[in-house]
C-alpha cells in the first residue's frame, strides 16, 4: 500500500538515559547537536534537575524530512508502553511531529509528577514565581489580564455552569481544604507566603492599600451590594450552617470545656482569652 506522506522540517527520534538511574526518555528534535540535547519532558527534566544527573544519549535515527516518522514513533511508543512504564519518564506517545496533550494515563503521569516534591523543586516553584511577577506587570493586566478576568466573569455567572462544574469545583475545593495533608502542607505554606506579604510595608503602601481602596468602593456601590453581596451573604451563611463546615471549623474550648464554639467567638471568648482560667 502507498501513502502520501507531507514534507516537515528535518527532525530526529532519539533516545536519553539518565547518568543516575535507568530511566529513559524517547523524543524528536529539528536541533543538529543531538548528541548534547537533554531532552524535553516535564517529569524527564525535573528528574534530571532533582538528581543532579545528566542526560546520555543512547541512540538516534536518522534525519526524517516528511510525516513517515510519525508511522516509528508511535510504533516505538506502543511497543515499549512508554506511557504506562515506569522506566520511561514519557506523558504521552511519541508522534514525532508535535507536543500534543497526554492521554488518560499520561495525565495520571502528569498529575503525579507536578504533585511531586522533584517537580516542584525543579520546575515548579520557579515556574510559579515567574507566572506571579507576569501577572502582576501592568503591561499582562492592560493586555490579557483584564480581558481573560471578564469572560471568567461572564462564564461563573452563567446559570449552566453554575449547575455543572461550577458545584464540582466548589466541592472540589472545600474537599482540598478541609484535607488534613493539604492543610498541613500546601495550605500552611501558601498562608504563610500570604501573611508574610501582607505584613510587608513595600506591599501595604503600594498594591495593599489600592486593592483596599478599590475592595471599599466596589462594596459600597448599591449594585454589588444588590448581586453580588446578597449572594455572596447567602452562601457564606449556607455554608457555616452546614454540618461539614462546622464539624471542620468549629472548637471545642480547652479551658472551660464548651463545645461547638465558632472560629470568631474563640479567638475572642475562649482559648487564650478565655474567662474561666
Amino acid at each position: 500500500m502507498d501513502y502520501l506522506y507531507e514534507s516537515i522540517r528535518p527532525t530526529r527520534l532519539y533516545i536519553k538515559q539518565c547518568s543516575h538511574c535507568d530511566l529513559k526518555y524517547f523524543g524528536k528534535t529539528t536541533s543538529e547537536n543531538i548528541k548534547t540535547y537533554h531532552g524535553s519532558g516535564l517529569k524527564w527534566s525535573a528528574h534530571l534537575a532533582k538528581h543532579d544527573a545528566v542526560s546520555m544519549h543512547l541512540w538516534n535515527s536518522d534525519w526524517y524530512y516528511d510525516t513517515s516518522i510519525n508511522r516509528f514513533a508511535l510504533k516505538f511508543s506502543k511497543i515499549n508502553k512508554i506511557v504506562e512504564s515506569k522506566v520511561w519518564a514519557n506523558l504521552k506517545d511519541e508522534n514525532g511531529l508535535d507536543g500534543g496533550g497526554p492521554g488518560e494515563l499520561g495525565k495520571i503521569k502528569l498529575s503525579e509528577t507536578r504533585r511531586s516534591i522533584e517537580w516542584k523543586e525543579a520546575i515548579g516553584y520557579e515556574a510559579a514565581k515567574k507566572c506571579s511577577e507576569t501577572k502582576r506587570s501592568t503591561e499582562w493586566k492592560i493586555k490579557i489580564g483584564n480581558e481573560a478576568a471578564r469572560k471568567s466573569s461572564i462564564t461563573q455567572n452563567d446559570p449552566t455552569w453554575k449547575e455543572s462544574k461550577g458545584k464540582e469545583k466548589v466541592r472540589k475545593d472545600l474537599e482540598k481544604k478541609y484535607d488534613p495533608v493539604w492543610k498541613s502542607t500546601i495550605g500552611k505554606l501558601a498562608k504563610q507566603k500570604e501573611l508574610a506579604t501582607k505584613s510587608d510595608p513595600l506591599w501595604l503602601e503600594t498594591v495593599g492599600k489600592e486593592a483596599a481602596k478599590k475592595c471599599s468602593e466596589t462594596k459600597k456601590s448599591l449594585e454589588w451590594k444588590e448581586n453580588i453581596g446578597k449572594e455572596a451573604s447567602r452562601k457564606l451563611s449556607e455554608t457555616q450552617n452546614s454540618e461539614d463546615w462546622k464539624k471542620a471549623n468549629f472548637r471545642k474550648c480547652e479551658i472551660c470545656g464548651k463545645k461547638e464554639i465558632s472560629p470568631g467567638n474563640y479567638s475572642r471568648w475562649h482559648g487564650k482569652n478565655c474567662q474561666h482560667q
